[in-house]
């Protein structure tokens, strides 16, 4: 008798979703594997589009960096992308905070130099107070040994509250991330909490060489894909073939008498498995998992996630005045303006246009409203902030609902509980943003750590 194909179906084709089905097929050949997407489209928020007139557009994550990739975490899709990687210009570390109407130099968040440092504390993006606040950073008392707190709080303690809200804040609502001052710094920046409980400052930590590693990421190399990011999971989903399903929607999941899952699905029948892996953002696979086990559904409810537009703007060069010498911009709340942040994308990297002409992105912090407002919002401020009076070449408008995970306080404890609540049900995973990281490389660890849970369950 042939012995028994294990049945694995992967719920969501993003990132996450493809890696954890490539890894199950390195792992197990001859697994019989199902990767079911909702939308009409494998690769979730990476996404790149092939504009007329030679642009290349990026509507989901952009870049990536190589400091993200630990031994092995992108080892085998990047091995075969490896050709196609560019780096990001010289310049693509330096980013402008939006000030009273101007684009002013922000210091680098985490880098360990004494001039960032001088940077921050001569910024006219602070009151002169301000800047008298934040220089007494190196004299604060470390905070108190609780088990967390938000980054609001933590950066407002050790500079001062107008720094987190002209500096902090802005640089880190910049796409893509969690962003809220609510979230947690041991979740979000775990290596800046980790200064200050090591030398008693970020500043004087980051002086002395306290933590090599937030140094290294500091000076990491920012790549891309010459086709653009979205040449990753075309690269997943190809080794897929038509194990890949896309158009198809999963209601909900239950167990067999035997053994093993149902996946019910809309309109396409069930599909039986011996494990399932739910690739999804939280707020879905709660919805998946309801009849299951309503108090797993429960704990992934209460994870928040936001929603970001993105819209892509082409201009010709000559009708751009600034100079576009960095990253882009990020722009404090305190602006008052739609916009939260624009990246400069032809300027950090090649041939995303024609020598001539400029690729922009814009990101607000909602999708609600039509495309023509959205565009028209984000040109309001590109005009104030870069004297861009002319009417875009190319206008492309994507909104990601509930789309990035807002790491709160507790998130980790939260995802403990999810998963021991999660480990009942043998032969069922989470993978995803919500889970280790929004980062690309963290959800491809995402994914592959799900495959070694199910497999191993099924051994």
């Amino acid at each position: 008798m042939a012995p028994h194909r294990r049945k694995v179906v992967i719920v969501g084709a993003g990132v996450a979703g493809l890696a954890a089905a490539n890894h199950v097929l390195v792992r197990d050949p001859s697994a019989d594997i199902v990767v079911v997407e909702r939308s009409d489209r494998a690769g979730g928020l990476v996404e790149t589009e092939h504009a007329d007139g030679g642009f290349v557009v990026e509507h989901g994550a952009e870049a990536i960096l190589l400091d993200d990739v630990d031994g092995d975490g992108m080892a085998g899709p990047l091995a075969e992308l490896e050709p196609s990687l560019v780096s990001a210009a010289a310049q693509h570390r330096r980013t402008l905070i939006a000030s009273r109407g101007r684009l002013v130099r922000a210091p680098e968040l985490g880098k360990a130099s004494a001039r960032e440092l001088v940077r921050l504390l001569s910024s006219s993006a602070l009151s002169v107070r301000g800047r008298l606040r934040a220089s007494l950073e190196p004299f604060m008392p470390r905070g108190e040994s609780s088990p967390d707190e938000t980054v609001e709080a933590f950066f407002a303690r050790r500079f001062g509250r107008e720094a987190f809200g002209q500096w902090v804040e802005p640089i880190l609502s910049d796409v893509p991330g969690p962003a809220s001052g609510h979230a947690s710094v041991r979740s979000l920046l775990p290596l800046m909490q980790s200064l200050e409980h090591e030398h008693g400052s970020i500043v004087v930590g980051q002086l002395v060489g306290g933590h090599r590693k937030q140094s290294r990421r500091a000076h990491a190399k920012l790549v891309t894909l010459e086709g653009g990011m979205g040449m990753l999971p075309l690269a997943l989903a190809g080794a897929l073939g038509p194990r890949l399903r896309t158009g198809v929607s999963v209601m909900e999941i239950a167990h067999l008498a035997g053994g093993g899952y149902r996946v019910e699905t809309e309109a396409h029948g069930a599909i039986d498995a011996d494990a399932v892996i739910l690739a999804v953002p939280a707020h879905a696979a709660s919805r998946i998992v309801d009849t299951l086990d309503a108090d797993l559904a429960g704990l992934l409810a209460e994870i928040d996630h936001r929603s970001v537009t993105s819209i892509a703007l082409a201009f010709e060069r000559r009708d751009v005045p600034h100079p576009m010498r960095g990253r882009g911009f990020v722009v404090p709340a305190g602006e008052g303006r739609w916009t939260t942040a624009c990246h400069w994308s032809s300027a950090v990297f090649e041939r995303r246009a024609p020598d001539d002409r400029v690729l922009l992105r814009s990101f607000l912090p909602h999708v609600d409203g039509d495309d023509e407002e959205l565009v028209a919002a984000a040109l309001h401020d590109l005009r104030d902030l870069m004297g861009i009076e002319a009417a875009p070449l190319l206008a492309r408008v994507r909104r990601h609902a509930q789309a990035l995970p807002e790491y709160e306080i507790g998130h980790w404890g939260l995802l403990t509980c999810i998963r021991a609540l999660a480990s009942d049900h043998a032969g069922l995973a989470l993978a995803g943003n919500a889970f280790g990281g929004v980062r690309i490389p963290e959800c491809l660890r995402s994914g592959r750590e799900a495959a070694d849970a199910v497999l191993g369950a099924l051994a």
